[in-house]
């Protein structure tokens, strides 16, 4: 009984230790981040360092799978443009990759670096490394 109670306290804490990765939460997560993060996502704020809303230059959706590919739509000069890419997580699963080629010319159009702030469920919140831009997407 008593080894059955120091386990499960050994794995509690364990569990909380690895669930604080994301300086925003969640603090503790049973699915892994590669789960959390494939599915289907809506951009719905962006806030450049200064906390200026740049929102309106962010109206893309994703879609991301467990293999590590993405499918986005995203806007160019008020033109739906569709790319398709990989995604990949580095660091202990603390920054996300993602490289998108144009789908009409094959070109590598976007290599960016952010670092994860938050990830439960439903929302996923990164932010860009070159220009500290803060994007929060929501689960669609």
């Amino acid at each position: 009984m008593r080894n059955t109670i120091l386990l499960l306290s050994s794995l509690a804490i364990l569990l909380i230790l690895d669930g604080c990765k994301y300086p925003e939460g969640p603090i503790l997560s049973l699915n892994s981040a590669t789960t959390r993060i494939s599915r289907s996502w809506e951009v719905v704020e962006a806030l450049d360092k200064d906390s200026v809303d740049v929102s309106e230059s962010f109206e893309n959706t994703f879609t991301f799978t467990e293999s590590q590919d993405v499918f986005a739509n995203i806007e160019i000069l008020q033109i739906d443009t569709d790319f398709e890419g990989t995604w990949d997580l580095d660091n202990d699963d603390t920054e996300f990759e993602l490289e998108l080629r144009d789908n009409f010319t094959g070109l590598i159009r976007y290599d960016k670096s952010y670092d994860i702030l938050r990830l439960p469920q439903e929302e996923f919140w990164i932010m860009d490394q070159s220009d500290s831009t803060t994007i929060r997407l929501e689960a669609n």
